[in-house]
């Protein structure tokens, strides 16, 4: 399983899939996929458990995903005044949601849909 990546394919559409992509990755990984549903139950439990799973996994992801946004209002294709916490939030929730809650598969097609709605709802 691979650290996260900023995806730079020069458009926020592109970046979105890329990062869609990385994320399926993470998310299906065989050990990881196992434990998270698991891990995400104990951080509800244990504050302590729930601020280190903030710092060692939430917070750099997030950081990393911060870069692409922050590109994307460079290049004009989002405005200056965009809140990058709900970005943030929604890069990720619709894959985390379907996959981890719904235990339901998330196909090219979905990750297409997933970007791409994400691309004109930015604009």
């Amino acid at each position: 399983m691979a650290l996260a990546v900023v995806p730079d394919t020069g458009s926020l559409g592109g970046d979105l899939r890329a990062s869609l992509d990385a994320l399926m990755e993470w998310l299906t990984h065989p050990r990881f996929s196992r434990i998270l549903p698991d891990l995400v139950a104990e951080t509800a439990r244990d504050p302590e458990l729930g601020e280190f799973s903030k710092a060692m996994i939430g917070a750099p992801r997030r950081e990393v995903a911060m870069e692409m946004f922050q590109r994307a209002i460079e290049r004009g294709e989002l405005p200056a005044d965009t809140d990058l916490e709900l970005a943030l939030d929604l890069l990720a929730a619709p894959v985390y949601w379907r996959l981890i809650v719904r235990a339901d598969g998330a196909g090219p097609d979905h990750l297409d849909k997933f970007a791409h709605t994400r691309a004109i709802a930015a604009q």
